[in-house]
């Protein structure tokens, strides 16, 4: 319901059910160029949900991913001896044995490292060149420096030794991995950003309805100007709104179109050539 109604979701809705009533039971008789105006409503609300949802849904099927980037196997050191391990089992205090096309399960310190030894961290820091790996530290940044080596990262080239430092959710990529996942407390800036600007929209709605709609009278419920004024309010104020600004305006050519080629709108004489 949130994609339904969230953003200009509610305002293309009460929209398309105004426009509904304009054709039927205001209409008489019900114009047809109302009814496509709200059918063309409907499907923009429709649309707009379906793309929010779709979006939210590829973002999720991303980070679900980011489960399968570590490895399942690795070899530590152990009292003295070199031992194959499920990735998941690593804890701080093992030695990590790394060599070339290893995904590193864990945030390591390297403690000795081949003079070729190459890590690709482009999937946490968006660098797309290897970092070469050191013993001493390089910088004071823990994702920059080329003494870490950081989990879901993995060796290109040479091979490392490395002490294990921080595993799980302790991890940086554990970190993320949890802040993408946890549930949202609240509305976040982005939200509140939105939610004003709506508002904004909102309002410019109502000052444009008070001021294409015409004055009520008398008549206006039997000659069906009271739908047209009603129309031309909507269809004004919803072409304000980003979401529905090219379909409004194309519909309102459309809904406009038989009353200028009715014999009461005046013509010019065409001139001969």
């Amino acid at each position: 319901m949130a994609y339904l109604f969230g953003g200009f979701g509610a305002i293309l809705f009460v929209a398309c059910i105004l426009v509904f009533i304009a054709w039927k039971p205001l209409g008489d008789p019900p114009a047809v160029a109302n009814l496509a105006l709200a059918i063309v409503l409907a499907f923009v609300w429709v649309a707009q949900a379906a793309f929010s949802f779709w979006q939210d849904f590829s973002s999720s099927r991303v980070m679900a991913s980011i489960t399968g980037m570590l490895p399942d196997k690795c070899i530590v050191l152990r009292e003295g001896q070199q031992i194959q391990i499920d990735g998941t089992e690593v804890v701080p205090g093992d030695m990590l044995r790394i060599t070339i096309g290893n995904r590193l399960p864990a945030d390591v310190r390297f403690v000795e490292v081949s003079p070729d030894a190459r890590f690709d961290r482009s999937i946490l820091t968006g660098e797309t060149a290897p970092l070469l790996g050191s013993v001493s530290s390089t910088d004071d940044n823990y994702l920059e420096t080329a003494c870490i080596g950081l989990a879901g990262t993995h060796c290109v080239s040479g091979s490392a030794w490395g002490l294990v430092v921080e595993t799980g959710d302790r991890t940086v990529f554990g970190r993320i991995a949890k802040l993408t996942s946890a549930p949202k407390a609240g509305l976040t800036p982005l939200q509140k950003e939105i939610l004003i600007f709506v508002g904004i929209i909102v309002c410019l709605m109502l000052t444009m309805v008070c001021l294409l709609s015409p004055p009520l009278e008398a008549d206006m419920l039997t000659n069906n100007r009271l739908s047209s004024s009603s129309v031309s309010g909507l269809a004004g104020s919803v072409r304000s709104t980003p979401t529905g600004s090219q379909y409004l305006s194309s519909s309102s050519t459309v809904s406009v179109s038989p009353w200028l080629s009715s014999p009461r709108v005046f013509r010019l004489p065409s001139q001969q050539v």
